[in-house]
């Protein structure tokens, strides 16, 4: 094992370390792979939020749509099931089948590509790593404005349990377990299960009468890790998901708009007024199988990965009381990806080099519109999105002085696309029933080189400062909801950004921030027209901000009494906007499509101001119980949800904050929680139709009580 390998290891033992014990000795260190290698956060020329599995159960976050609250610059909004990420201004709007998003999720080193599968609870989470700016040499595929990487726990070979239990308002029941133990000498397994059962709705369907905003998901996971020798290991992964709710196909007519045939907005924000109750059924599962070979100064590892997504989404495109049109669509999604990564050091150089192969099949088979007034908007159309993509890449990390390093790397990519599909008459059209209205079939191939490269000096032995220049890439592509549109341009984002990092007062402060400016160029967009998404691409943008990560015990005589903070701040604008879509408030209601020449307004999602700050403290009550306590505060000051910057989101405040009791060993924890403590009334969702303006809201305050417990350590 090479100089390089063995400090890598390490890194691993003293975090795993760290993390067993209190923080008297400091704040608690933490190892990432932004890199592929394992690292010292402070010591990685990238801005990175690193979140370990406590610190997301104490901020009472617990699904990846929860993330903003304890990320600066992350943006997350959501839709019929699925999580729509915007970091630093820059992600995706749509989720129709075969639409990836700009900001890349990976469990595992596994990359899922299928937007219905990137919303999924957090549970047996080891730590979360949210990647700021293109990381497109490296992760490459889709990563243009970073990427948020989950990586969850190894099994172990002694023998470790916990579990929670909770149950809250709106009849939820929630519970968690995990448990790890070996089966041989060499042979360790685990399993990690989650469930929420929510019996009563967040509103009401005022058209119907059913209760509508209900969660019902479980998740299992599992792991083998077979140590095959003291070089190879080799470990099997598989997990499985459903989900049985309707969050975000439920919406309701914004406030401030009127809808088809004058339909006004009533109830609350939790209610609907549909004439039909929506639903979202959706599985996710996969395998993976990853083997590391150390080999003699350097380590070879090899990701083998399968996963699937198939859904059906059943939801009112009109969002009115009137039968005008409903929209059924099954869509499923299978992609096999395989990497090989080479990894090592020689003398001053630390390296990275590797191939990936991808390949992707996204089918819509099919979306069916009803519609009761309109016998010619009954039919069904299909599609079906190919991808097969290949990329080589290296790195390299050269240290031209005991204190300055320089980071340079390149990625090629090529990209190969092709789309089919058909519309055909449905029951009740006036044309025969299974009558071809018209066909779609294209293909393309994009092909780009990124690249990133950067410059890193230690002020000190608790300090660094960086500068870097990258490229971020995502492939153009076609649109599964609209097949007969012409495929998208790729998109590209160049970023410069200068960087520090930080351990201060004896390893009580942690400081990390960045400036950063990008070059947006082809932004690719989505617009709701006749019912499906279609989609475009905008000129170009420009962003300028900065973020910033602290982490704090301000107190040496409260060694338990912790203090987060983070913040960011945006300047965005369309520079070059000049036939963007408007949905105009139509007199009579609804809306009417026009063009409008958005430059210079800001981009979507991108709020300009956003913060969250909180705390964590234990305090000893007797020789074996204590007191715990956390908060989370999150403030966003409001942002656009389209380019024509007509319909707004209002700022809000986020609270979450539990207290409890749990023994000195953690054997056992009791806690009440809540979250969205101030009952704050926002929007994670906006559909905006020529039917008018829709909205989706985001949870209300709920509550309850838990109990926690573990066995072994």
């Amino acid at each position: 094992m090479n100089n390089g390998q063995r400090a890598g290891t390490c890194l691993i033992a003293a975090a795993m370390v760290a993390a067993a014990n209190t923080q008297a000795q400091g704040i608690e260190e933490i190892v990432v792979t932004a890199q592929r290698r394992a690292e010292n956060l402070q010591e990685v020329p990238v801005a990175i939020t690193a979140l370990t599995g406590q610190a997301l159960a104490s901020s009472g976050i617990s699904t990846t749509a929860d993330l903003s609250a304890v990320t600066p610059g992350l943006v997350m909004t959501s839709s019929l099931a699925r999580a729509q990420p915007y970091l630093r201004g820059i992600g995706t709007q749509g989720t129709q089948p075969g639409e990836e998003g700009s900001v890349a999720t990976y469990v595992d080193g596994v990359y899922y590509a299928s937007l219905a599968a990137n919303f999924f609870a957090l549970s047996g989470v080891e730590r979360v790593e949210v990647l700021k700016g293109p990381q497109g040499t490296l992760f490459g595929r889709n990563a243009t404005g970073g990427l948020i990487h989950i990586i969850t726990r190894e099994p172990q070979q002694e023998t470790f349990v916990e579990g929670s239990v909770s149950v809250g308002n709106y009849q939820t029941v929630e519970g968690s377990f995990y448990a790890t133990t070996g089966l041989t000498d060499n042979l360790a397994a685990d399993i990690s299960i989650f469930s929420v059962d929510q019996g009563d709705g967040w509103g009401k369907n005022l058209t119907t009468g059913k209760e509508v905003n209900i969660r019902d998901e479980w998740v299992v996971r599992s792991k083998l890790r077979w140590e095959a020798s003291s070089n190879t290991v080799a470990t099997l992964s598989a997990d499985f998901q459903k989900n049985d709710n309707d969050l975000g196909a439920v919406r309701n007519i914004h406030p401030d708009s009127v809808g088809f045939q004058g339909t006004s907005y009533r109830g609350t924000i939790y209610d609907a007024q549909t004439d039909i109750d929506p639903y979202i059924e959706q599985e996710n599962w996969g395998t993976s199988l990853i083997i590391t070979h150390d080999l003699a100064n350097a380590e070879f590892k090899s990701t083998t990965a399968y996963r699937n997504a198939d859904g059906l989404t059943f939801w009112d495109l009109d969002t009115s009381p009137i039968p005008l049109i409903h929209g059924a669509l099954n869509e499923e999604t299978q992609t096999f990806q395989q990497e090989f990564i080479l990894t090592g050091s020689a003398d001053k150089l630390d390296w990275t080099t590797g191939i990936f192969y991808y390949e992707a099949s996204a089918e819509m088979d099919d979306l069916e519109l009803f519609s009761a007034l309109v016998p010619a908007q009954r039919i069904k159309r299909y599609s079906e999105i190919n991808t097969e993509s290949y990329a080589v890449f290296a790195q390299g990390d050269y240290a031209l002085t005991e204190r300055m390093s320089v980071t340079a790397g390149l990625r090629y990519t090529r990209d190969e696309r092709d789309v089919k599909g058909y519309d055909m008459a449905s029951t009740g059209n006036p044309a025969p029933f299974g009558t071809i209205f018209r066909t779609a079939a294209d293909d393309d191939t994009y092909e780009k080189l990124t690249y990133r490269l950067a410059l890193d000096y230690q002020v000190s032995d608790a300090a660094m400062v960086y500068a870097s220049y990258s490229r971020g890439f995502k492939s153009g592509m076609y649109a599964g909801t609209s097949p007969f549109d012409p495929g998208v341009e790729p998109e590209t984002l160049d970023a410069l950004e200068l960087g520090v990092k930080a351990t201060l007062l004896d390893n009580r402060l942690r400081f990390n921030g960045a400036v950063f400016a990008y070059d947006y160029q082809d932004i690719q967009l989505s617009s709701t027209e006749t019912g499906v998404s279609r989609l475009l691409n905008a000129a170009e943008g420009e962003v300028y901000g900065a973020d910033l990560d602290v982490v704090a015990i301000p107190f040496a005589r409260l060694p338990d009494f912790e203090i987060t903070l983070g913040v960011s701040v945006l300047d965005t604008e369309y520079s070059d906007f000049k036939d963007a879509p408007y949905y105009e408030p139509a007199t009579t209601g609804g809306n009417v499509l026009k063009v409008i020449d958005a430059s210079g307004n800001d981009m979507i999602r991108s709020p300009d101001f956003t913060t969250n700050i909180g705390f964590n403290y234990s305090a000893p009550l007797s020789d074996t119980l204590r007191f715990v306590a956390n908060a989370n505060w999150y403030h966003n000051d409001g942002f656009y949800w389209e380019p024509d910057n007509r319909l707004k989101q209002d700022a809000y405040d986020l609270v979450n904050a539990q207290i409890g009791f749990s023994t000195v060993d953690d054997a056992w924890r009791v806690r009440v929680f809540a979250r969205n403590l101030l009952d704050e009334e926002y929007y994670t969702l906006a559909t905006i139709t020529g039917q008018g303006d829709a909205m989706g809201p985001g949870a209300p305050r709920t509550y309850g009580v838990a109990f926690d417990f573990q066995i072994g350590q």
